[in-house]
């Protein structure tokens, strides 16, 4: 397995440009695999895609990912059409992960779709999503085109595009273009059953984030488990986690105690590299490779941090 580990963005500080050029440089001149960021509606945090294209143009190698932007409730077709552009202009560079609600409970009402709607209306954005990236690459499985039971894509009618009807979308001999080439990968986060099975069905990685090493290998396998059942397979070096990160206990008790839900258990938020290096390799054997390391002192902290990242965390790498 190729292990890669890349780097999680929180809070931006009140300088976000300089602040922000200062972290790109840095990671191009240690060599860091890939930068991560949130959609938080709330927070200091940049729009993701704008963040995202702004560091396309300052790097020249720096993976650029989303950890996790919101699916449900937007407009695919708009979704897709940014994605294209990114990946256009930064080749093999651009790794997006959807997520099928907002990090704060209040902010649902600014992706409008209801509750019990949210899953139907994830799956189905997500394969139109994919079906406007892919229409001049690779094919489509016959497991997409069955979970479009309703969106209705196809290619024929004597047109060269495809045809959409998803929700309010309607879109005749559709062509989206300049395409990805390759076309993009699709990763989903989530960490119920639901979202893993979703991830095989659909999806082409998983992202946990803050799941222990023993739940995320019984992950692995659910995710492995739904493909196999739809006649897909998800590429094994196609899974990963965010892992929260503190140099103090008191950091890691704070964390927790400000996270949705109680956040994620205790195990999952090393205090100091050691640990981190040890919960790495658990989720390694479990059958990860794909990391995303957030320290949650966040803003001006993370430049002096980065060196120390470097240091001891890049030797992992494989």
């Amino acid at each position: 397995m190729k292990v890669r580990v890349g780097i999680g963005i929180g809070e931006f500080p009140a300088d976000a440009r300089p602040w922000f050029d200062a972290v790109l440089d840095a990671c191009e001149r240690l060599n860091i695999d890939s930068i991560w960021l949130s959609q938080r509606l709330r927070d200091r945090y940049l729009s993701p895609f704008v963040a995202i294209s702004y560091a396309a143009a300052r790097t020249t190698r720096l993976k650029l990912g989303t950890s996790v932007v919101v699916l449900p409730g937007t407009n695919p077709v708009l979704m897709a059409e940014a994605m294209a552009s990114i990946a256009v202009l930064a080749p093999r560079r651009f790794l997006p992960v959807f997520g099928l609600g907002p990090a704060y409970q209040q902010d649902r009402g600014a992706f409008p779709v209801s509750s019990r709607g949210r899953g139907h209306d994830f799956d189905e954005s997500l394969v139109v999503v994919r079906r406007l990236l892919e229409a001049g690459g690779r094919t489509a499985s016959a497991t997409d085109s069955a979970a479009a039971s309703d969106a209705a894509e196809s290619s024929g009618g004597g047109h060269s595009g495809i045809d959409i009807e998803a929700g309010r979308i309607r879109l005749s001999g559709f062509v989206l273009a300049p395409q990805p080439d390759p076309p993009l990968d699709l990763w989903v986060g989530g960490r119920a059953p639901a979202a893993l099975r979703r991830a095989g069905r659909l999806a082409d990685g998983w992202l946990g984030s803050g799941v222990p090493p023993s739940e995320a290998e019984a992950a692995v396998r659910l995710v492995q488990q739904a493909a196999a059942e739809a006649g897909r397979v998800v590429d094994p070096e196609h899974f990963g986690m965010t892992i929260p990160w503190t140099a103090t206990p008191g950091g890691r008790d704070a964390f927790l105690a400000a996270r949705r839900g109680g956040g994620p258990a205790p195990g999952g938020v090393p205090v100091g590299w050691q640990q981190l290096r040890e919960l790495l390799d658990a989720y390694i054997a479990g059958g990860l490779s794909k990391f995303v390391v957030r320290p949650v002192e966040a803003g001006a902290h993370l430049l002096p941090w980065l060196d120390e990242f470097a240091a001891e965390v890049l030797p992992l790498q494989t």
